[in-house]
């Protein structure tokens, strides 16, 4: 639902110029780093306060 939400308002994020390779990756180790720049970070923020937000 994020992932739909966030196509929809933000299209051309990085987040879907990512590769599922890197995805599980990320999901199988430990990352210290954040991928995404402050503006991505805070477009996916957004998302996620929308959907919780708005039941």
């Amino acid at each position: 639902k994020v992932l739909s939400h966030l196509k929809n308002k933000y299209p051309t994020h990085s987040i879907f110029s990512t590769t599922c390779e890197q995805f599980t990756f990320w999901r199988n180790n430990n990352i210290n780093d954040n991928f995404w720049n402050p503006a991505e970070a805070n477009q996916i923020m957004r998302i996620l306060s929308e959907i919780i937000f708005s039941n």
